[in-house]
């Protein structure tokens, strides 16, 4: 999923599509993406795996975010999950390797109870747009997994876990750990991980992922949870490989281009050390941002000061074209 869309930044930035054939999986370095498993520990008599979640904590003294890490118990092939699109994309991939290339979109949407409404029709991260995937309208729409504690936003959880438990479904809950709310809000009284512990059955996972490595990390994770550990194993060598053909022949291109990439609406720039700065870096794109993470702020002067070669926005920017390139602002 997430090669997909930077091979089709290759094509707009270089003008040519990624050869995937150039290096094979066994040409790939051991080191090149390399990433720490999640999993913890596999019970096959409890038909168990204990997944290292990780959730966004409190910012330390420097002002830097903590990470909390939490072993987390969870039923193989649970009956329901809640989650964004990017995760059933994920879990269709593998089913299709393990019916060896084919599958029907039910035999994803069978485990689907929620998803972000993003991921629905119109939505920023529309899955029938962006992955051919079509959400039966069963499927219930879930107004945010980034504001969990929110009180409407639980609301819907919560009615979600009583369905689960009137009718005894096991049910995870899966999304990125960089949530709108820290670990230790969300244990507060009437928050997200506080009410959601008093279902036995409901498993919330967290996937604090930085980089394209800690992505392999969740797929694998992924694999795991719905017992297609080898699947996950095939698709993460697959994307590396691709990946490192990428990688490698955008180093050939001379000079190298320097880049600015725009979060939507100008709420930030990527600057360094996350999922999206380490793809600038498999496209050999210098960034212009040298700040931590997303950086707020970073200003159009510096912009036309430092001047890219390249300039990213994301799609589902409200703004016109003009409005991103700074020609008009309203």
């Amino acid at each position: 999923m997430i090669y997909k869309g930077a091979a089709e930044m290759f094509k707009t930035i270089y003008g040519k599509d990624v050869n995937t054939s150039q290096y094979t999986s066994s040409q790939v370095p051991a080191d090149f993406l390399a990433y720490d498993s999640l999993i913890v520990a596999e019970d096959n008599v409890n038909n168990t795996v204990t997944i290292d979640s990780i959730i966004r904590n409190a910012k330390d003294s420097n002002g830097n975010y903590t990470w909390h890490h939490e072993n987390t118990v969870v039923p193989v092939n649970p009956d329901w999950m809640i989650c964004t699109g990017s995760y059933v994309a994920l879990l269709y991939e593998l089913i299709k390797i393990h019916n060896s290339g084919t599958a029907d979109q039910s035999a994803v949407f069978n485990y689907v109870y929620g998803l972000d409404q993003s991921a629905l029709a119109g939505g920023s991260s529309d899955i029938n747009e962006i992955y051919g995937l079509t959400v039966p309208n069963t499927v219930v729409s879930i107004n945010s997994t980034y504001y969990l504690n929110d009180q409407a936003n639980l609301a819907q959880y919560l009615q979600a876990y009583d369905a689960a438990h009137a009718q005894n479904k096991k049910i995870v809950t899966m999304m990125s750990g960089s949530t709108g709310v820290t670990y230790d809000k969300m244990i507060g009284e009437n928050g997200f991980l506080k009410k959601s512990s008093e279902y036995s059955e409901v498993t919330n996972l967290f996937f604090g992922a930085t980089s394209v490595a800690e992505v392999f990390s969740s797929i694998e994770a992924l694999g795991a949870v719905f017992g297609l550990k080898d699947e996950a194993q095939t698709f993460i060598q697959e994307t590396r490989t691709n990946f490192y053909n990428m990688y490698m022949q955008a180093k050939e291109i001379t000079p190298q281009k320097t880049v600015y990439w725009e979060s939507r609406n100008n709420a930030s720039a990527c600057g360094q050390n996350n999922i999206s700065s380490t793809i600038l870096d498999l496209l050999n794109l210098k960034n212009i941002v040298t700040g931590e993470n997303w950086v707020k702020g970073f200003g159009d002067e510096n912009v036309v000061l430092k001047e890219p070669s390249v300039i990213i926005f994301y799609t589902g920017d409200s703004r016109t074209m003009d409005q991103m390139m700074r020609v008009t602002t309203a």
